[in-house]
């Protein structure tokens, strides 16, 4: 048999490694996106009641350039569009009043091919094998029940094209190979233009829209930032929360930032931006849910440790908003001690009532007792002892 080199050696643990740190990612992507799609395609036109434009695009100017993105709101649409190409044209009115268009994408613009992706990303770049697997992985179901099949291969599907469009969002160079994005560098920052994109698809059982949008090239626009920035604290526990409406255009992802040393200097907690799962609950401290809001739930070890928080967005163009307000918050103790057991009471010279308890078990943030009377078991109790100390162990009214 023959005998490996070193260098075969590190090269095969650095791909087995790459590849592990893909198939985490890939998990972590898809659970994710089991309930969300990003910012420019938020809606899923397979269960819509009415037919709905399945092709969106949205346009920023950076002066001497527009950069187009774009997307689908399904994955039967994304995979037929990206494999027949898309066609982006410019249009224009001269000072004549004369309009004249211009094809900026002589041949059609599709994804790059596997090899492409090769030849283009280094393979330790994971987000590049997220984006690879997204585009070119298959639905592997799992159930024996072919209808079961059926909807799991759905489900996966629809986290594949989930995942591709969040991909795009926070890097423009995965944009670029996933056939998402097209710079126009021969613009004039005096004129207007209305980009026009569709694909050359021409399959009729998925037909895909034509999309359009309009700017003026001088019109630089500078992300916003989050200013709604609150907190709830609970035991152990901070749950950060802001409005995802607050600007026109909601943010793809946040990252979320913590420090420790008053506000000199932060730290990002989530290396993968925070996409929010609209239609979960489950995080919420709430009975009241607001669908406007989201929230981000923070594990603390300890209570009662101040430390500073704020949150930055990413855009459907990879570009990260200013910072946010900052916000102070600490976990703090929501538990209360065990209640004491009342012991039969005593009545003294027939003009006063004694009574006892006893503690089982003593916590260590154990303060003290109240005492509290009523004419009726249900209250409203009067207070009429005052705080009493931890030791004490009887009160006479």
């Amino acid at each position: 048999m023959p005998q490996r080199s070193p260098n075969q050696h590190a090269d095969n643990s650095r791909q087995q490694q790459s590849e592990r740190t893909m198939k985490y990612l890939l998990l972590l992507l898809t659970l994710l996106f089991c309930a969300t799609v990003p910012a420019i395609a938020q809606t899923d036109d397979d269960t819509a009641a009415e037919p709905r434009p399945n092709l969106r695009i949205i346009a920023r100017s950076y002066g001497d350039s527009v950069v187009l993105r774009w997307g689908t709101t399904s994955h039967a649409s994304w995979k037929v569009a990206g494999k027949a190409g898309y066609i982006i044209e410019r249009y224009e009115y001269s000072q004549k009043g004369q309009l004249s268009k211009t094809i900026l994408t002589p041949t059609p613009l599709k994804p790059l091919t596997i090899d492409e992706w090769k030849a283009r990303y280094r393979p330790e770049d994971t987000l590049a094998g997220a984006a690879v697997q997204a585009l070119y992985g298959k639905a592997i179901p799992t159930s024996e029940d072919p209808f079961g099949s059926i909807y799991e291969i759905y489900l996966q599907q629809r986290s594949m094209h989930g995942i591709a469009l969040l991909l795009a969002d926070i890097a423009p160079r995965l944009a670029d190979g996933l056939g998402l994005r097209f710079v126009d560098r021969t613009v004039d920052p005096t004129k207007t233009y209305r980009y026009r994109i569709y694909s050359i698809a021409n399959d009729p059982n998925q037909p895909i829209d034509t999309a359009d949008v309009a700017i003026t090239a001088s019109q630089r626009t500078q992300p916003n930032s989050v200013t709604t920035l609150a907190a709830e604290e609970g035991e152990q526990l901070v749950v950060l929360k802001w409005n995802r409406l607050e600007h026109l255009e909601p943010f793809s992802g946040y990252y979320i930032e913590r420090s420790s040393d008053g506000g000199r200097s932060f730290a990002r907690i989530n290396r993968m931006p925070f996409t929010p799962l609209q239609n979960d609950d489950s995080s919420r401290l709430s009975d009241r849910p607001n669908v406007d809001m989201t929230e981000y739930k923070v594990r603390l070890e300890t209570n009662y440790q101040p430390v500073q928080y704020r949150v930055v967005g990413i855009d459907p163009f990879g570009e990260v908003s200013p910072n946010s307000n900052v916000i102070t918050a600490m976990g703090r103790d929501r538990t209360p001690p065990s209640a004491p057991q009342i012991l039969p009471l005593a009545i003294v010279d027939g003009r006063s009532i004694k009574m006892a308890w006893r503690m089982d078990t003593v916590e260590g943030d154990l303060k003290g007792f109240i005492v509290g009377k009523s004419e009726g078991a249900d209250g409203e109790f009067e207070e009429i002892s005052g705080l009493l100390g931890r030791d004490a162990r009887q009160f006479t009214d």
